[in-house]
C-alpha cells in the first residue's frame, strides 16, 4: 500500500490543496473472487465517513481530491478503509478481499501569516519585565527585616 500505514508518523495533507493518491497490490493467486466494486473511504476522528472513491473490483489505485470537497473538513487524523461490496465490517474468508484500514493520513489547515507589529506582543518583553536579580535580593532582605521587627515590636 502507498502511502505505507505509519502510525508513527501518518502522510500529511493540506486540506484545500493536495491530491492524496493511494495504491495497493493484489495477490491474485490469494484473491479467487474478484470484488464487483470496491470503495475507499475516509473516517474522520469523529467517526464520519467521507466516501472517497467507488472503483470497479480490480482497480488498484485511487485518488482523493482535497481541493474539490464538499463539506469542510477538520484538522486531524483520518483513517483510510478499503473494502469490497461485502462493507467494512465483512469477515474474512477465504479467496475474498479483507477490509483494510491500516492506512492513517493527517489532514491539516494551513493559516495565512500575520505579522506582529503591533506594542501589546512581545514574547521577550516578559522575560525583562522584573527588577533585576540583585534588586530582587535586597526586596527580600527588607522584606524579611520588617517581618523581624513587626513581630520583635509585637512580643514587647
Amino acid at each position: 500500500m502507498t502511502p505505507l500505514p505509519n502510525a508513527a508518523y501518518p502522510p500529511l495533507y493540506k486540506i484545500g490543496a493536495s491530491i492524496v493518491t493511494m495504491e495497493w497490490s493484489v495477490d491474485m493467486k490469494a484473491l479467487q473472487i474478484i470484488p464487483s466494486n470496491l470503495t475507499v473511504a475516509i473516517v474522520s476522528p469523529q467517526k464520519e465517513t467521507i466516501v472517497a472513491a467507488e472503483l470497479p473490483g480490480f482497480a488498484t489505485s485511487a485518488t482523493w481530491n482535497l481541493m474539490a470537497l464538499t463539506k469542510p473538513l477538520m484538522v486531524g487524523y483520518f483513517t483510510v478503509s478499503i473494502y469490497d461490496q461485502r462493507g467494512p465490517a465483512a469477515i474474512p474468508s477465504p479467496g475474498q478481499l479483507m477490509p483494510d484500514s491500516r492506512l492513517t493520513l493527517g489532514l491539516y489547515s494551513a493559516e495565512s501569516y500575520i505579522p506582529r507589529t503591533d506594542s501589546r506582543f512581545c514574547p521577550t518583553c516578559f522575560l525583562n519585565s522584573g527588577p533585576p536579580v540583585e534588586f530582587r535580593t535586597y526586596y527580600i532582605i527588607l522584606g524579611i527585616s520588617i517581618a523581624t521587627a513587626v513581630a520583635f515590636c509585637g512580643m514587647m
